[in-house]
């Protein structure tokens, strides 16, 4: 199997892109995939990560299960393998020097484990204010049942919703110093509201074209309307980034559901000073 060691010096780390599903992480996506200096916008990694969900499960169930076919340092170094192959042959695709930029967040969970997998990473999360992220959830819903399929996110699951958000974010939070320097987190509200955010990313991720490509265009390799589910697809992926989004929770949601996602999100809010 070939493998990939901790980067080559001609090529700066690969990306992966961290958030919960409805918090802007496509529209992150795209941004940092106007670079040059990335591979062409893809679909969901849906398949990589769940080689990752694989290895997550497989160190949880260690001492029942994993134990009687590898030692905890083979488990290891088998899905290092099979993670540095992946992107070997994902790379192979574009010039060798490509940085890669991956995403599927609903499994942001399992970044932890991607921070010794694929070793020569950054990673890049974005939050966003957790009324807007459920109230688009909603509107996926409601999507879904008017095109008479079952709606996934009803509104008397608001609860369920709002905690799914909290264990989607906080396996990040809680091993922020595991990612030392190699952790970059943006607020929705400022990525899509001016400039600064753009600048952070650039210097952060060392892209220094991204300032001046961000607004260009969509060239990417991912079709948005027939590469997503109907319900989740949204016009703003093809759009220039716009903040016209901020606050959507207020023709969305009613005030009770409003305060049950508030308690419900209340540490994550505090964190990044939503009120």
């Amino acid at each position: 199997m070939n493998t990939e060691s901790n980067g080559p010096v001609n090529r700066k780390p690969d990306i992966f892109v961290a958030g919960s599903p409805r918090s802007g992480t496509t529209i992150l996506q795209k941004t940092l995939c106007n670079s040059q200096f990335t591979n062409p916008m893809l679909g969901e990694a849906q398949h990589f990560f769940n080689l990752v969900q694989a290895y997550d499960s497989a160190v949880n169930l260690f001492d029942t299960k994993t134990k009687f076919y590898f030692t905890k340092d083979e488990l290891f170094q088998y899905h290092k393998e099979i993670s540095g192959d992946y992107f070997i042959r994902l790379r192979s695709k574009f010039d060798q020097n490509t940085r890669l930029v991956m995403k599927c967040p609903g499994y942001s969970k399992f970044f932890p484990r991607l921070i010794n997998l694929v070793p020569h990473s950054q990673f890049v999360m974005i939050i966003r204010d957790t009324l807007d992220i459920v109230a688009s959830h909603i509107e996926v819903g409601e999507r879904q049942r008017a095109a008479n399929e079952t709606n996934e996110f009803p509104r008397e699951q608001i609860r369920h919703i709002a905690s799914r958000i909290n264990s989607i974010y906080f396996p990040i939070i809680r091993n922020k110093e595991l990612f030392g320097n190699r952790l970059i987190i943006i607020r929705y509200e400022k990525f899509v509201s001016g400039d600064e955010a753009i600048r952070r990313l650039a210097k952060f991720l060392n892209l220094p074209d991204l300032t001046s490509v961000y607004k260009e265009k969509y060239s990417g390799l991912r079709n948005f309307q027939s590469d997503s589910d109907k319900a989740f697809y949204s016009k703003h992926w093809e759009q220039d980034i716009t903040n016209s989004r901020i606050g959507r929770h207020k023709e969305i949601l009613t005030p009770q559901e409003i305060d049950t996602v508030k308690k419900t999100t209340k540490s994550l809010r505090n964190m990044f000073g939503y009120t």
